[in-house]
């Protein structure tokens, strides 16, 4: 996506949020592979901790010691990756750098994004009936995969007018 928004955005005062993408998006891949091992971690910990010594108590205590001395890496990752990368999205597709063809769009485009999907979409599912209402559990990492379908609307317009033609000739 980085690739075809380097190519499609060509006025200077727009690269800023090309290369912002660039960093939220790299950021953010490798804060959720942080993000995730730390959390599988602390459970681990947390069940060795209590299978050893049968003390809920002190597997608690040692596990959110380790939970807490991650914290600033884990917000500093989520104000980069999800935060940073929202904000990017929703300004591209408002500044019509993403080609969308109506207000609609834009509007199912900012959706497209980890804290929006996450905000809206997550919390309505939590109004519908239980089991249902799990299925806003996955919604932020789906807001990082819907940022790869904007990116496929992209490709597709920018074939549509002959952007990609001259592609080659960039790189």
């Amino acid at each position: 996506m980085y690739g075809l928004l380097k190519i499609h955005v060509t006025e200077g005062k727009d690269q800023k949020w090309v290369n912002l993408f660039r960093v939220s998006y790299v950021t953010g891949t490798v804060a959720w592979a942080y993000v995730h091992a730390m959390f599988m971690n602390v459970a681990l910990i947390f069940k060795y901790v209590y299978q050893s010594n049968g003390d809920m108590q002190a597997a608690a205590d040692i596990a959110n010691r380790v939970f807490y001395a991650n914290a600033a890496p884990m917000l500093i990752a989520f104000i980069l990756c999800d935060l940073g990368l929202t904000v990017v999205m929703i300004v591209m597709v408002w500044k019509k750098l993403i080609p969308l063809k109506s207000t609609l769009a834009q509007i199912l485009a900012t959706l497209c994004s980890p804290l929006m999907m996450a905000g809206v979409v997550g919390n309505l599912f939590t109004l519908l009936p239980w089991p249902l209402n799990q299925l806003d559990h996955g919604t932020e990492s789906f807001g990082h995969a819907l940022v790869l379908l904007l990116g496929l609307i992209l490709l597709r317009e920018m074939s549509k007018v002959g952007e990609l033609k001259n592609a080659e000739a960039l790189e």
